[in-house]
């Protein structure tokens, strides 16, 4: 039996079968963009640094290999309890507190968003390349939010969310209503029009390495590939007080309109340790030379730079005799 991820039907107040197509993909674009306003963050890639050959030289690789480092303890820190709502809060506050975050957390941002706006039928994707002709899987390293994805009733989950050399019956293809909300992008689109800009150095979304951007030339796919989507397997079910705590917490994400219409009565006390332990962070900090970033050159006082020169020379001319 496939658990799915549903919220609760009381927050089922809005029909997600739209007869007009172009409201609900208003609503995730805004969605989208109010969840990249709630948690602003920096990237463990070179999108943010706007230029590629920032990497060429220390100080870009020092600020990357740091978020990188940080969003690898984030997702230990709250990867760890076995409870969802657990995971979901440290995840969040990790994200709000550092401001490093990569596409999976902004998808569980998004997604959960979607929810308490009454999307219930929102799901967790990953992004991959399908050979044809060796029928093979590609993993290309994104994770979005998509809507409108029907899956086949007998469709079986990617249950262990092996990552490479999955088999290719666990892709799935978007239909012609079918939207990706892309918090990475900080746009929702229809998905046949996203894909297509993923293909492109417009995307941004991978390059010819991790850190790097793509050619004005160069595509995504190769030869014989086309975009699929396999759906994340989420076997807990989000609680409704760790829905609630979001929507209280982050109620910005929550549309005007909708506002009055969450039920938030049930939020749910969250643990004591939230985020990543101080003594972690000061260990990366140290360990990339971070504190170069924030070290400012002090004022000179000219008056106290000649009284030490006089008292310097002072000591000098004693121990001469």
């Amino acid at each position: 039996m496939i658990v799915s991820n549903n919220i609760n039907s009381r927050y089922n107040y809005k029909n997600t079968t739209f007869t007009s197509r172009s409201k609900m993909l208003k609503d995730a674009d805004d969605i989208c963009r109010r969840v990249v306003t709630e948690f602003p963050a920096t990237y463990s890639c070179s999108k943010l640094l706007k230029f590629d050959t920032l990497t060429k030289y220390s100080e870009g690789g020092r600020l990357q290999g740091y978020c990188d480092s940080l969003i690898k303890l984030s997702r230990k820190n709250y990867s760890a309890p076995s409870e969802v709502d657990y995971q979901l809060w440290r995840e969040f506050a990790n994200i709000k507190k550092y401001k490093v975050a990569n596409c999976g957390e902004l998808a569980d941002a998004t997604q959960i968003a979607l929810k308490l706006n009454g999307y219930e039928d929102a799901k967790l994707l990953d992004l991959y390349a399908y050979n044809k002709d060796t029928k093979t899987m590609r993993n290309l390293d994104h994770s979005v939010v998509g809507l409108n994805f029907k899956l086949p009733d007998d469709y079986k989950y990617n249950i262990y969310n092996i990552a490479y050399n999955i088999s290719p019956d666990f892709r799935i293809y978007p239909q012609n209503n079918s939207i990706i909300v892309d918090s990475w992008l900080g746009k929702a689109e229809y998905a046949k029009a996203i894909t297509s800009e993923y293909n492109t150095n417009k995307g941004l979304i991978r390059g010819k390495s991790k850190y790097s951007y793509m050619a004005p030339d160069e595509k995504l796919l190769k030869e014989g590939e086309e975009f699929c989507f396999v759906p994340i397997y989420q076997p807990f079910k989000i609680s409704d007080g760790a829905l609630s705590h979001f929507g209280e917490t982050y109620g910005s994400v929550i549309l005007s309109k909708n506002r009055g219409k969450v039920d938030l009565s049930a939020v749910k006390k969250p643990p004591k340790r939230e985020t990543i332990p101080e003594r972690e962070i000061i260990e990366e900090r140290k360990y990339y030379q971070m504190g170069e970033f924030k070290q400012k050159p002090e004022p000179v006082n000219k008056k106290n730079k000649m009284l030490t020169n006089l008292k310097m020379f002072m000591f000098i001319f004693a121990n001469m005799f």
